[in-house]
């Protein structure tokens, strides 16, 4: 046969960057027998080996292997044609004496047997070879009796199937794995600077290790396609560059031809799994041969591993590709379809985060809300913060990052996001530390939704700029135009419009220009209402009538909720009510599908609005205490709908004193009605009007009235506890003087303190008249007095109660001595109150609930350790063994120097009781 000159020449490279810590491995491995290096293709094995024995200048045989040697006879023949060829200039120089497969042996074995320096045996691409035993015993000789000097190096797709544990126990074996092949960011980065000579960004190197996965054949291709583009070309080119379609052409394109039909199908269809998992994909593809697949594939090393947990994955970027392909052949609708077909898979099998994850990959946006809200009650707020850590990227390897964002947030009850603030401050504080990079980004959007909803719109605001500089440096234009309309909608509840619409066009600004769609009808819908608010209805029809249509294209159900609403919100401030309804209606209808909090608040309060406007106050309070239901938990929405009942409950009142047969004079009207709130910071309003008292004494004097409100207060009494100073005759002068002030402010029209509407007098006593007055402490004590209520209408109540304490009685006035009293006492039934409603929920299992109203609870008296007892207890009871460790720890900060060895022991006790 003859010999093939090229097969034995070591390959001549292009620029190529010299792998320091491999070579260093290999440095070691030269006293040792065999090398084994084994990765998939384009991993630079070869490249490896062939720039090492170069660089060191080291004696080789190299022997490039193909399926035509897969015999002794031709193995031999190129074996000692290599080494004649290696052996020019050694001592001992083997002959070919006859065409024996035995003779050649014995020849080669001796030649190598007393070989006296270093010499390099490379096989490459020993995969070919690997399945011919006679062979593998010739390998074997060669390993038993070549002199010291000689070592045998292979690079090979799959793992020699050689006695490699004999060798590696006599520590005469290096193996070199694909993960210790796949470049470092280091390596990536010095690949461009050095060996190409490109001055690049430092984040552009972690986009490159982030499309490549640290594969060597994408490097010198992704060169190609920048080496002659600037910085500012390239930034638009990040966001695009996907797998070449070369690269699979070079590792597998005519492999995956060459396979057979249904291997091909598996393929596609298996690359919208993250794990390959022989049961999923049983009731998936629906075949019984999906596990010899995976095992010839592993066998052949052919786009799949298996990792350290004993999973099957697909290399990420093969993965990426066969997605694509999979999109190209069956369609974005059809693909969506087998999404939601696994989704049904995962969730039989209870692995619920994974069903989560193709539901939404899926655009089965209700089912997977519908799921989510099961996942609160099962997992630990941990098992969420993994999500929001970035793990949807590599199960949904198309979701936009961003859209997940919205949808995540809007999704999880805000207890439980609550709880990730602390680790995600913890987590943006380490990333600051070092150079800016996408997690960062990612973190301080996602920190500012959490926000949002918690109501904290500054301090959102402040980390969606921070998000937004970073994105902008970064040029992630789908996270830019998010930034910019988060900071819409914050503008948006703060009432800075202006400021709103200024950001609202900068996010459509950017998603056009750069077309990055994702989030456009979050922006569309932010940006209409923010002209509602201007009364441009013009700009905000058309806007919306262009939502609606994208909104059709667009699975979630919220994309819906919110311009139906806002279409009805348009027509009801035109006035057409009945318009407005209608399509305030269908706007409710769809949030009742995913029965978020969120979509079900803001589209009953909405509605409740429109009865408002009509007049229909019944229905108009009916709806927003739903709303208010739904809000409880965000305690800027809790805050408006709270004001809202508080309007609708005056009109109605009003509206049934015009019904009686009184003097009109007697009515309250809607604009000189006077609305008091004591219930956390002091505020009040004549109609629409906010009153201050800049006399302290006359303050003073209402603020008694209003604790002891429904009494009549002697006048002595007041003398007594409010004017302190001075003889009998002063304190009256004063005491007049004050109740005059405080007429006047109230009533600057009215001529005489006798003809007062809101203090009334009777002999020496004084008393507000509450037919005229909307107090906010009247209002609680009557929802919390309960008189027969029952079941469902006592927990409403109960609610309505939690809702209107919006803080301590007259909070900002602490050392007033005669408000202490009415204080701690209304204190003591909020806490009665939010306990009965945490019991409620428990027993019903709705758990997130019940951690929130403890959590208020402890808010409201963090010394409470009955309280803290009664909330620990019923955690491990629940399950929630590190919520319960959680609230311990949190009991003994908040005891400080009081924790003592008797409350230490009460906790341990409760945890031995419940198993914890």
């Amino acid at each position: 046969m003859n010999i093939l000159e090229s097969k034995l020449n070591i390959p001549e490279l292009p620029p190529v960057l010299n792998r320091d810590s491999l070579f260093a491995q290999l440095d070691r491995s030269l006293g040792r027998s065999l090398v084994c290096i084994t990765g998939g293709s384009g991993y630079g094995k070869t490249t490896l080996l062939a720039s090492y024995v170069r660089a060191k200048e080291l004696p080789t045989l190299w022997y490039q292997l193909t399926s035509e040697d897969n015999e002794s006879l031709p193995f031999l023949r190129y074996m000692l044609a290599g080494l004649q060829k290696a052996a020019a200039h050694a001592e001992v120089v083997p002959q070919l004496a006859n065409n024996r497969p035995d003779a050649m042996l014995d020849e080669l074995l001796k030649a190598l047997a007393s070989w006296a320096s270093p010499l390099a045996i490379v096989l490459d691409d020993y995969h070919f070879i690997d399945s011919c035993d006679e062979i593998k015993d010739i390998i074997m000789k060669l390993i038993r009796f070549s002199s010291a000097h000689v070592t045998v190096m292979i690079s090979s797709r799959v793992r020699p199937s050689l006695p490699l544990l004999q060798l590696k126990v006599q520590n005469r074996l290096l193996e070199i794995s694909m993960d210790q092949l796949a470049f470092t960011r280091e390596e990536v980065g010095a690949y461009f600077t050095t060996v190409r000579g490109m001055s690049l960004m430092e984040h552009e190197h972690d986009l490159l290790l982030q499309k490549t996965s640290g594969w060597a054949v994408l490097l010198p291709l992704i060169h190609e396609v920048i080496r002659e583009k600037s910085y500012e070309e390239r930034k638009q080119l990040w966001r695009g560059i996907s797998p070449p379609e070369e690269v699979f052409e070079y590792i597998g394109g005519e492999v995956i031809r060459s396979l057979p039909d249904a291997t091909q199908e598996f393929l596609f269809k298996a690359s919208l799994l993250q794990e390959l998992d022989p049961e999923v994909l049983l009731h998936y593809i629906e075949s019984t041969n999906t596990g010899p697949i995976i095992g010839t594939l592993l066998k052949d090393h052919l786009f799949v591993y298996k990792t350290p947990a004993g999973t099957y994955q697909f290399y990420p970027i093969v993965r990426a590709y066969l997605y694509e392909r999979l999109l190209k052949q069956f369609g974005k609708k059809a693909v969506c379809d087998l999404h939601a077909q696994v989704a049904h898979v995962y969730e039989k099998k209870y692995q619920y985060f994974h069903a989560f994850s193709h539901y939404i990959s899926g655009r089965r946006f209700a089912l997977a809300a519908q799921l989510l809200r099961k996942m609160t009650e099962l997992y630990t707020p941990e098992r969420f913060l993994l999500l929001l850590n970035g793990s949807i990227d590599t199960l949904c390897p198309t979701f936009p990052t961003v859209t997940f964002n919205l949808f995540f947030c809007r999704c999880i009850p805000i207890p439980i996001l609550r709880t990730f603030i602390g680790p995600l401050e913890d987590n943006i504080a380490a990333l600051s530390q070092s150079s800016l990079s996408a997690p960062l980004t990612y973190l301080q959007n996602r920190l500012g939704l959490i926000l949002f909803y918690s109501g904290e719109m500054e301090e959102a605001k402040r980390h969606f700029r921070d998000s937004l500089d970073g994105s902008e440096k970064l040029h992630d234009q789908d996270l830019v135009s998010l930034n910019y309309s988060c900071l819409a909608q914050c503008c948006r509840f703060t009432g800075d419009f202006a400021q709103g619409l200024e950001y609202a066009r900068l996010a459509l600004t950017n998603s056009e220009a750069y077309g990055t769609f994702n989030n456009l009808t979050h922006t569309f819908w932010v940006m209409a209402e923010l002209l509602l608010e201007q009364q441009e209805f013009d700009k905000a029809e058309r806007l919306l009538e262009e939502m609606v249509r994208f909104s059709e294209e667009y699975e979630d159900v919220g994309a819906r909720v919110y311009p139906l609403i806002s279409i009805g919100k348009l027509y009801r401030l035109q006035g057409n009510y009945e318009q407005a309804r209608t399509w305030m209606m269908q706007g409710l209808e769809q949030a009742q599908k995913s029965s978020l909090d969120t979509d079900l608040g803001w589209a009953l309060m909405e509605l409740s609005l429109t009865y408002l406007a009509e007049a229909d106050y019944a229905e108009a309070e009916t709806c927003m205490q739903k709303a208010a239901a739904h809000f409880r938990n965000y305690g800027h929405f809790q805050q408006i709908t709270a004001s809202h009942l508080a309007a609708i409950t005056a009109l109605r009142r009003d509206a049934k004193r015009a019904a009686e047969p009184i003097l009109p004079e007697a009515g309250v009207k809607a604009n000189d009605a006077l609305t008091v709130h004591v219930l956390g910071s002091f505020q009040m309003k004549l109609g629409d009007k906010p009153i201050s008292l800049q006399r302290k004494a006359s303050l003073r004097l209402f603020h008694y009235l209003l604790i002891h409100y429904g009494k009549k207060v002697p006048q002595d009494l007041l003398l007594e506890e409010l004017f302190t100073d001075g003889d009998y005759q002063s304190k009256k002068n004063r005491f007049f003087v004050s109740l005059s002030t405080l007429r006047k402010a109230l009533e600057p029209t009215s001529q005489s303190g006798r003809e007062s509407r809101y203090i009334l007098q009777a002999k020496d006593s004084y008393y507000l008249n509450m037919e005229e007055i909307d107090l906010d402490l009247a209002r609680y004590s009557q929802l919390i007095a309960q008189h027969g209520a029952t079941g469902e209408e006592r927990l409403q109540k109960l609610q309505q109660a939690a809702a209107l304490y919006r803080g301590d009685l007259l909070a900002e006035y602490p050392y007033e001595s005669f408000i202490e009293p009415a204080r701690e006492r209304l204190r003591h039934s909020y806490l009665q109150v939010l306990l009965e409603l945490a019991e409620h929920h428990w027993k019903q299992m709705q758990f997130t609930a019940g951690i929130d109203y403890f959590e208020r609870m402890l808010a409201c008296d963090p010394y409470a350790e009955q309280i803290h007892y009664r909330y620990i207890s019923l955690l491990l009871q629940a399950g929630f063994v590190k919520n319960a460790r959680s609230a311990a720890l949190k009991l003994e900060k908040s005891l400080g120097e009081d924790w003592s060895l008797a409350a230490k022991a009460k906790v341990e006790a409760i945890f031995r009781e419940h198993g914890g």
